[in-house]
């Protein structure tokens, strides 16, 4: 099964905006006393914000949030064109994102000159490339999956299926152990799929 190919905007980038659930899945995969640091000191930056469902619900958790995007929409600044790779706010302690897939490898080396720690979904496939696997090979990485997600587009309604499993891949010292598996079966049916 493919992604949905209307999922693409304007500037003909990766439109799949994460449900909210995925970011509970990577709070639960935290250590405690990072997760309240962030709350109580921390800016997350949503460097990747789209619609700002992500980020809205980041901040409804307790967290002083910032949000860009290259197109202007809603979660961040309405002007939108900032492009992460060469953009960053004047100031952030975490930088929380679903990147857009087809960039995934310049979005981690950016990720990772920019020397702050950072939590990105992306496929767990991300892991293997000879690019990627040179830029994370050396870098202590930890790994939240969560599976498989029903992606949703711009007004909130879930794409149909969901290809492959997507994990958090994060700075190695957010999280309570190496890797991490935080599956979220939405009813007794599914649980029953996934046993």
């Amino acid at each position: 099964m493919a992604f949905d190919p209307r999922a693409r905007n304007q500037f003909g980038k990766d439109e799949y905006y994460t449900p909210t659930w995925v970011f509970d899945s990577l709070l639960r995969g935290m250590k405690p006393g990072i997760v309240q640091y962030l709350k109580e000191k921390g800016t997350v930056w949503e460097s990747a914000c789209g619609n700002g469902n992500l980020m809205r619900h980041i901040r409804k958790n307790g967290f002083k949030t910032i949000g860009s995007d290259m197109t202007p929409l809603a979660g961040g600044d309405p002007r939108g064109g900032h492009d992460f790779l060469k953009y960053q706010p004047h100031t952030f302690d975490i930088q929380v994102t679903n990147p857009p897939f087809s960039i995934k490898t310049e979005w981690i080396e950016r990720s990772i000159k920019l020397g702050k720690p950072f939590c990105l979904l992306l496929p767990v496939n991300a892991m293997g490339g000879v690019g990627r696997m040179k830029l994370l090979k050396n870098y202590p990485l930890g790994i939240i999956n969560v599976g498989r997600v029903r992606f949703e587009n711009v007004d909130g309604v879930p794409y149909n299926g969901a290809p492959f499993d997507v994990a958090w891949f994060c700075t190695r010292e957010l999280l309570r152990g190496p890797i991490l598996f935080e599956h979220k079966a939405k009813t007794v049916k599914d649980v029953k799929k996934t046993a």
